[in-house]
């Protein structure tokens, strides 16, 4: 007889809600950042649009006019749009890493908080594998 963990959609989505429910209180510290790091995202997003829209632009109406300098203008507008996407998408990435390495941090704390609770007994009673896990 084979152990089978029942992992039907209707157990893992209580699951995945209890996980949520635990990790959510986590997050409150860092409300503000990530705000900031929803607003990095809108403004990255307008800034991925408007790359293709420059580029069609200046294919529909500075190409057939055939002016070098509108079309050293949006060369460098887009120039600076892939640049400051850039920027925003780095900016956003660094914000999001800090905030998840912050939490792995104080979830680390309180687990070796709690282990060194538990009472000797604990340890020789439970394979160190277990413990682990």
């Amino acid at each position: 007889m084979t152990n089978h963990i029942d992992t039907t959609d209707s157990t893992r989505e209580k699951l995945d809600l209890a996980l949520l429910k635990a990790l959510l209180p986590r997050f409150k510290p860092h409300v503000a950042r990530l705000l900031f790091c929803g607003a990095l995202m809108a403004f990255g997003s307008g800034l991925t649009i408007s790359g293709p829209l420059i580029v069609r632009y200046t294919i529909d109406n500075i190409f057939p006019s055939e002016s070098l300098t509108k079309l050293a203008g949006a060369a460098g507008l887009l120039l600076t749009v892939i640049a400051s996407s850039f920027l925003v998408n780095y900016l956003q990435q660094i914000n999001l890493q800090i905030i998840g390495q912050d939490i792995v941090k104080k979830i680390r704390i309180e687990v070796f908080a709690h282990m060194t609770r538990l009472p000797q007994s604990y340890f020789s009673k439970n394979p160190v594998g277990t413990i682990l896990s």
